[in-house]
């Protein structure tokens, strides 16, 4: 692109998992992350695929990188380097850099992201290299009445773009993510202390009892066909939501199977099985989406673990998003049969 001159141990990550930690940021190994990026970003330029973007996104979410800059005119640049030689240094806090940005060969602005400092070139020039988390990168690039076109990782190497839809897409999940946080903040007045394992059973539950079976409600048919089409990779998405943080979340897009079922013209059936968590506790062994495409009639029912050894209780989330109870499932070599007579109705009450 052409250059526009302008020990291991208890760690508060494995306790504290509901109240996002910055020490997170600083604490990580910059090294291997940014190695990481480099190779997702080449991973996903050999094949672009949804799954090979989502991991990317993740990894440069928990990736610091870097943004060349310009200081403010008003401010003493020959000061401020020499102050920078003597070593570690911190800008100070009335010291605002704004990035440099770069425009291609039809004019097009964007914002420059260096995965790594032996990424940036010399040219053109630039008074600091800011190290900035990926978050501040999404809001250089929607800022302003103008802002640039996307975000352009590694512009003289991998020179991959990311337009600006989906970097306001991925922004505004980051704000939602940070707003949640600060109402668990405002609200809880104390940081929540659990498990990860704990947490890892909350929110799989969240995500069972409640994301999903939203989702399908709220949708109907549309949610149904974006769910045939992009099957796990949909699921493991709202799962990894529900934590709030990704870094949290244990799972990928292998830990889920999705399997569309077109049964009848009045019947589309979605059975998806659940990766199970560490814990003991109410989550679901499989959960089945069902809808009748000329009625529009829906249906999610659950076949959650039992309290016995090997044993599963059949459950059903309504509309109102309300948990019902049926009783012991089928055995799993009848269930798929009972499920799709109970979506069409062949029962008049649901019996164990």
């Amino acid at each position: 692109m052409k250059a526009k001159k302008k020990n291991r141990g208890k760690s508060p990550s494995e306790k504290e998992c509901i109240i996002f930690r910055r020490e997170f940021f600083e604490k990580m190994n910059n090294e291997e992350s940014k190695n990481k990026a480099k190779e997702l970003i080449g991973e996903y330029r050999n094949e672009n695929s949804q799954k090979n973007l989502d991991a990317l996104i993740n990894q440069l979410l928990r990736t610091p990188v870097e943004v060349p800059g310009m200081l403010p005119a008003t401010v003493d640049k020959e000061a401020l380097m020499e102050k920078a030689k003597e070593g570690a240094f911190k800008m100070p806090a009335d010291v605002r850099p704004a990035p440099c940005f770069l425009r291609n060969e039809e004019g097009v602005l964007y914002l420059p992201v260096y995965t790594h400092k032996t990424e940036v070139p010399k040219e053109p020039k630039f008074d600091v290299l800011m190290g900035l988390p990926f978050v501040a990168c999404l809001a250089f690039a929607t800022a302003g009445k103008t802002p640039p076109e996307g975000i352009v990782l590694n512009p003289f190497s991998d020179n991959l773009i990311i337009k600006r839809p989906l970097v306001e897409r991925i922004k505004k999940q980051t704000d939602e993510q940070a707003a949640r946080i600060n109402e668990i903040k405002k609200n809880g007045g104390k940081k929540i202390k659990v498990s990860r394992d704990q947490f890892e059973v909350m929110m799989v539950q969240r995500s069972e009892f409640h994301d999903i079976p939203k989702q399908l409600y709220d949708g109907g048919m549309e949610y149904m066909d974006k769910l045939c089409d992009e099957r796990e990779s949909l699921i493991f998405e709202t799962v990894r939501t529900a934590f709030q943080d990704v870094k949290l979340c244990p799972y990928s897009e292998n830990d889920f199977s999705v399997m569309p079922l077109n049964i009848s013209p009045t019947l589309l059936l979605v059975r998806v099985d659940m990766p199970t968590p560490k814990l003991k506790g109410q989550w679901c062994h499989r959960i089945y989406l069902t809808i009748n495409p000329e009625s529009g009639e829906m249906h999610y029912y659950t076949i959650e673990n039992g309290k016995e050894k090997k044993s599963h209780i059949l459950g059903e989330i309504t509309k109102d998003l309300v948990r019902v109870e049926h009783g012991e499932a089928p055995v799993e070599g009848a269930e798929l049969q009972f499920i799709m007579d109970l979506a069409e109705g062949k029962f008049n009450e649901v019996t164990s």
